[in-house]
């Protein structure tokens, strides 16, 4: 990943209880992370996290903006053409054979795969 100054990245946080702070890491210095996962507190579930990530794009220059999804067919639609483009590309963090399936199942259980895990048949 490029990190200069220049380049802004977008990371989209996915993983229910991943700090900010370590997604912030990865980050570009001016890049932008979109937290849209985490269970929250039982009172106001995920709206702790959302302000928190509002609260630190005020103080600093990475951008933190929540998102919600609503599952459109046409945003999916415009999803799979950016990759199709080659506008967008995930992040693989290692790719397991069918017969591996299992190792693949421990490599997402510990919590530290750095992008997605797919099993190829």
């Amino acid at each position: 990943m490029d990190r200069s100054p220049g380049h802004r990245a977008i990371t989209l946080d996915a993983v229910p209880d991943e700090a900010v702070a370590a997604m912030r890491r990865i980050l570009t210095p001016r890049g932008t992370i979109i937290p849209n996962s985490g269970r929250g507190s039982a009172w106001i579930g995920p709206l702790g996290r959302i302000a928190r990530a509002r609260l630190l794009s005020v103080v600093t220059r990475q951008r933190l903006r929540p998102f919600t999804s609503l599952g459109r067919r046409s945003d999916l639609l415009a999803l799979a053409e950016m990759l199709a483009n080659g506008e967008i590309t995930p992040f693989t963090d290692r790719r397991y054979a069918l017969a591996d399936a299992a190792d693949a199942l421990r490599q997402v259980a510990t919590g530290h795969a750095r992008g997605k895990v797919v099993v190829t048949p």
